[in-house]
């Protein structure tokens, strides 16, 4: 009987302490999903302040990405205005010493007509009108001039023009020109037109320094509504080139004032910006398509306009000139 009572006992002090240790089990998995509560909560807090505190970095960064590209505008924009009052500046006493040589080329020109100098004297009055032109043109840049568009014939003024593009790009590079008859008349200066041709041809000459082929084309075409303007009716200036090509980096940037690849000293970084500028205000549009190692392509739209082409300036023949022995007085 004592035996059966101490087997009673044990059993019921196994039961006791059983059933203390499922307490305990049970108490400390109840911390135990208290700290994983508490932990996951922190988590989640803690994630949710990383979150902001990368939210704020990026924030800080785009602006202080912003100020630098405003720091950047302001700085470009006072470079414009310094060119402008640089142009503004030198534009008369330069356009006096172009009218000088002009004077005295007709001059030599009209009493040694018959010569092969004569030719050379008409080409210096020639470049002195085309310098005059773009002296206009920076100064219409800079906001010093405002433009008075004509309406031109395009395949006759880049005809004309080639000439002179010929003896700036050298034997080693190649000018092609395809030029589509009647393909329409557009609403833009002479000189202006002249000035974007120049200025692409030139970038396409610096882009090939082995030499190369610059093809220019125009056509007419035309462009839907649902893209960007203009819209209708468009001659299409196609300007390409076999050279260098533009990495998409420099292309973001091509058609900024100032921006330039070129080393110092022979790019100023105003002649896509120039172009840019002349199309739109003639209401159209360039696009520009390039490729590292496969050459640069530019497409100008110009819208056509219904109205006749105005007639150039007139050459006058040397021996037509009307001569006299009066003497003139100028008085400036």
């Amino acid at each position: 009987r004592d035996h059966s009572r101490a087997l009673v006992q044990n059993e019921q002090i196994i039961q006791k302490q059983k059933a203390e240790l499922e307490a305990r089990t049970a108490a400390l998995e109840e911390i135990q999903r208290t700290l994983e509560d508490r932990v996951r909560r922190r988590t989640q807090e803690l994630e949710r302040a990383n979150a902001a505190l990368r939210e704020e970095a990026t924030a800080r960064q785009r602006a202080q990405a912003e100020r630098e590209e405003l720091s950047e505008k302001y700085l470009r924009a006072q470079k414009l205005e310094l060119v402008g009052r640089l142009a503004g500046g030198v534009a008369h006493d330069f356009n006096n010493l172009l009218t000088v040589i002009m004077g005295h080329s007709e001059l030599a020109r009209s009493t040694d007509a018959r010569t092969a100098v004569a030719e050379h004297l008409q080409a210096i009055v020639d470049a002195s009108r085309r310098g005059a032109a773009l002296t206009s043109q920076l100064l219409s840049f800079a906001g010093k001039q405002s433009r008075t568009p004509t309406v031109i014939d395009p395949a006759a003024v880049i005809e004309e023009f080639a000439r002179l593009l010929r003896r700036v790009l050298g034997d080693a590079v190649l000018l092609e020109l395809q030029l589509e008859a009647a393909c329409g008349n557009v609403r833009a200066g002479v000189s202006e037109l002249e000035q974007i041709l120049l200025n692409l041809v030139v970038n396409a000459r610096d882009a090939m320094p082995h030499g190369g082929t610059i093809s220019v084309s125009l056509r007419r075409t035309s462009r839907q509504r649902a893209g960007p303007a203009p819209h209708g009716p468009c001659v299409m200036l196609e300007v390409r080139d076999t050279g260098e090509g533009m990495s998409d980096e420099v292309l973001v940037h091509a058609f900024e004032p100032f921006f330039t690849t070129k080393p110092a000293g022979i790019g100023t970084g105003l002649g896509l910006a120039t172009v840019e500028s002349i199309v739109r205000d003639c209401g159209g549009r360039v696009d520009v398509d390039s490729n590292v190692g496969a050459g640069t392509t530019f497409h100008i739209y110009l819208p056509v306009v219904a109205e006749a082409s105005e007639p150039r300036d007139v050459t006058y023949d040397a021996d037509a000139l009307l001569r006299g022995h009066e003497a003139v007085l100028v008085v400036d």
